[in-house]
């Protein structure tokens, strides 16, 4: 059997469209690397994203695809989700240590905004993502509750208040620093 070529793998890559994405992989340029060795094909792709379990069923795919051209014998796939940073808007400066900011929020109060906050927080973190919530509901602030969290938060310098975790996601809430039942 004949060796197989680099073209002819790029050609099953641009057929197959990746779900997410809504388009294949070399244009979204998601392939790190690829490399044809006889009939031996290596290839590396980062989505950009968080990907949990989906990983799993990316790279199986993505074997099976290459599989399935002429001359592959043999594939190695490793596929990553490396989370990027959006840019910013002009003249500001991202926060050290954020790259992305999803803020969750409503003109009318009552509509599930905190239920929205804390479930979205949740599946990023069950995604693969790093997630940190601020709570900046002075009205209401729930997030404490539905993370079950109590207490307050600490600080190990005086300066930085350290958020309190539940779940993989780190809060932070005027909830954690008045009384439950004290208005603000």
């Amino acid at each position: 059997m004949s060796a197989v070529s680099r073209d002819r793998i790029e050609a099953a890559l641009k057929a197959w469209t990746e779900p997410h994405l809504g388009t294949d992989l070399v244009s979204a340029g998601a392939v790190r690397s690829l490399d044809v060795d006889g009939g031996n094909v290596s290839l590396e792709v980062d989505l950009g994203f968080p990907l949990g379990a989906y990983r799993e069923a990316l790279a199986a795919e993505l074997r099976r695809l290459l599989q399935a051209v002429p001359g592959v014998e043999r594939s190695d796939v490793s596929v990553a989700g490396t989370v990027l940073s959006h840019a910013v808007q002009r003249n500001l400066v991202p926060m050290a240590g954020v790259k992305n900011v999803i803020a969750v929020a409503s003109g009318k109060g009552g509509v599930g905004k905190s239920t929205v906050a804390v479930n979205l927080a949740l599946a990023l973190v069950a995604d693969g993502a790093k997630v940190g919530m601020l709570d900046a509901d002075i009205y209401g602030p729930s997030q404490p509750r539905m993370l079950g969290l109590t207490g307050r938060p600490s600080s190990k310098d005086g300066k930085h208040i350290e958020p309190l975790e539940a779940y993989g996601v780190k809060c932070m809430s005027i909830g954690f620093l008045i009384d439950a039942d004290t208005p603000m």
